[in-house]
């Protein structure tokens, strides 16, 4: 009772705790084909601008000033919006001769100094200003008495200009009080009264970081003032190109340099498309202007590419058109890497040299991926027959054989996380292609005669040589007649295969091979060593320990291999399983340690068990010896009645014969 009470209780605790924390699953990775669009909805999110067309530089500006430089970007505008209101005001009042050329350089500063000056020093600089305006008011105007009247020509405007002149003493002067009040808080400014001082200051000081956006905003309306707005605009490949160039600077003024590949990857591919279009629409023009006979004989008289051409020749004729031209007209692959890639490209000396390409990436890239080289080439050697597709299959051995490869890709290349669903695919498609198999034999055996096989068996090639021959159409023959391997090599693998003397001689791709890309995968090997020396009393499996301490040497031996041999990223789902492992080994293991000793307490029990129910025993052993008695009785008494029966007959005998 207190067992099954226990037992109750900790089923009761577990429903309580709940089901235990799942790991939650990661994002699945893109499609293939995805967009660059979807890319920085997915991995940019909240900090990538929302841009409906990548590829439209002016969009991409509006996005980040709205984005990132909102605070700011008033200024850039109202200073545009300035300039133009005000492009015809003068820029200094020494250069005004009317009166009404001076109100418009008032109008222009006033309006400067409302945009720019603090309002706490607009009054101290609307005073500065229509001091200077007055100034210059009057001297035009005694230019204008003086044009009137020559006769007072020399003593008037000398009257009004000392009339005129501002006073020497510095309380005065607007300066004066900004110096005296403000002191250090105001802006290091020579004229107070000029707006456009004001606003540079302030643009230097606070801006500074934003303002070579207007820069270049005002640069790029100059250089491509005439460029077409859209591609779509576009009808010759001249203007095409020239809205290219305009798309890509504004892509490398106002989009960060982290998402630049995308733009001009878009640009790229519209420029491609419109690019096709226009040839669509020439060649179109071309035929409506000449005649379809001439045009079908222009066709035909073309010149086939002979195998004397230099591919040069072919370049010129054909692809010249269809190649962006550097600016140098013939330049290396790394002025087109430059212009287009930026330093997003490794740095590789020689980009025409594929060896450093591949090199590079193996040292920086492959370090952590070095020991699937191992796994792949015992796959290779296990499983090196089997089918690559099990559709290919036509009978249960290959079918079990494909299996089997698929189930050893997956057990080396896919993380244990997903192993599960790849095993789950590969079961199914098992099942489906056993069913096709299945139906297939038994429709080859209902509809297929014996003669039929007989005659297709004597059609097929017998020997060696025959089916050589019937191969041989199927092969590629060089122009040689019969070629070395490395005939094969040149003409079907050219420079992507390793510079091997032999083709033949498979030790040879062996020591090119490890010479070159296993130098880093050495130490691999030095584990393996190091720890089958550590660990090798260590069982080799779980199941195979019997002892807690078998378990434990077991445990380390498998967590040194995890931190040898498996990246870190996926060593916490490795170690997850062996812990697992090891927690129900040592369950198992407990409770064979417990067998023993419930077996020593059996005897004991049981001899507990006859003495309680020693009661009921008596019971039986009496009724059983109650039923005997009676049945002994019972003999007895038939026993002395047929005696005594007897007796009577013998008397009666006696008493006839006397």
């Amino acid at each position: 009772m207190l067992r099954s009470s226990a037992a109750l209780a900790l089923l009761a605790a577990c429903r309580a705790a709940g089901p235990a924390p799942r790991v939650p699953e990661p994002a699945p990775l893109p499609a293939e084909g995805t967009s660059p669009n979807e890319y920085l909805r997915r991995y940019g999110g909240e900090w990538v601008p929302e841009i409906k067309n990548v590829s439209d530089g002016r969009e991409w500006q509006d996005a980040f000033m709205k984005k990132y430089a909102a605070a700011y970007r008033h200024y850039a505008e109202e200073w545009q919006q300035m300039n133009v209101l005000l492009a015809g005001a003068p820029h200094s009042p020494a250069s005004c001769g009317t009166l009404s050329c001076l109100k418009r350089w008032h109008d222009a500063a006033l309006a400067k100094i409302k945009k720019y000056v603090p309002e706490t020093y607009q009054p101290l600089a609307e005073g500065s200003l229509n001091k200077t305006y007055e100034h210059y008011k009057k001297i035009i105007e005694a230019k204008e008495a003086q044009s009137a009247n020559n006769s007072n020509a020399s003593a008037s405007p000398t009257l009004l200009l000392a009339s005129m002149e501002p006073s020497a003493t510095p309380h005065e002067q607007a300066e004066w009080y900004v110096n005296h009040y403000a002191g250090k808080w105001v802006p290091k400014v020579h004229n107070v009264s000029d707006g456009q001082e004001w606003w540079k200051n302030y643009m230097h000081h606070h801006a500074e970081r934003y303002v070579h956006y207007a820069q270049d905003s005002q640069r790029i309306a100059r250089e491509f003032r005439n460029a077409p707005a859209n591609a779509a605009d576009c009808h010759t490949l001249g203007a095409l190109k020239e809205w290219r160039d305009a798309q890509m600077a504004r892509t490398k003024a106002f989009v960060p340099k982290a998402f630049q590949g995308f733009t001009q990857k878009a640009v790229d591919d519209k420029f491609e498309q419109n690019k096709a279009r226009i040839a669509r629409e020439e060649a179109a023009k071309a035929a409506q202007s000449a005649n379809g006979t001439a045009a079908a004989v222009g066709l035909a008289a073309l010149p086939e590419p002979t195998g004397e051409q230099q591919p040069d020749s072919h370049m010129d004729d054909y692809a010249n058109q269809w190649i962006p031209h550097p600016p140098s007209g013939s330049s290396s692959p790394e002025w087109y890497i430059n212009h287009y890639a930026g330093k997003n490209i490794p740095k590789i000396h020689n980009a025409s040299d594929r060896h450093e390409w591949q090199e590079h990436f193996m040292n920086n890239y492959a370090g952590a991926y070095q020991h699937y080289w191992a796994d792949a080439e015992r796959i290779q050697k296990e499983f090196g027959n089997a089918p690559r597709h099990a559709s290919d299959c036509h009978n249960l051995a290959e079918l079990e054989q494909w299996r089997d490869a698929q189930r050893a890709r997956m057990e080396a290349f896919v993380p244990k996380m997903w192993q599960r669903m790849a095993s789950e695919s590969v079961d199914r498609e098992f099942q489906a292609n056993k069913s096709r198999i299945a139906q297939e034999h038994q429709e080859a055996n209902a509809s297929k005669p014996v003669v039929s096989v007989l005659l297709a068996a004597d059609a097929q090639p017998a020997s060696a040589e025959e089916k050589m021959d019937y191969a041989e159409q199927w092969i590629p023959h060089p122009a040689g007649g019969s070629a070395s391997p490395e005939w094969y090599i040149n003409r079907y693998a050219g420079h992507w295969a390793p510079k091997i003397r032999n083709a033949s001689n498979g030790q040879e791709w062996k020591s090119h091979f490890l010479n070159k890309y296993a130098e880093a995968y050495k130490h691999y090997a030095d584990d393996a060593e190091r720890l089958s020396r550590e660990y090798k009393d260590a069982p080799q499996r779980a199941s195979d320990a019997n002892t807690t301490e078998q378990l434990e040497a077991w445990k380390g031996a498998q967590l040194a291999r995890i931190h040898a041999f498996i990246p870190k990223t996926f060593q916490s789902y490795a170690e997850e399983s062996v812990e697992e492992g090891y927690r129900q080994n040592r369950a198992r293991i407990e409770e064979e340690a417990a067998k023993p000793a419930a077996a020593s307490r059996a005897p004991a029990a049981s001899h507990v068990a006859l003495t309680a129910n020693g009661t009921s025993s008596t019971a039986v052993v009496t009724v059983l010896l109650t039923v005997s008695s009676m049945g002994a009785l019972m003999m007895i008494i038939a026993f002395h009645l047929s005696r005594r029966c007897t007796e009577r007959d013998v008397m009666d005998d006696s008493y006839m014969q006397v």
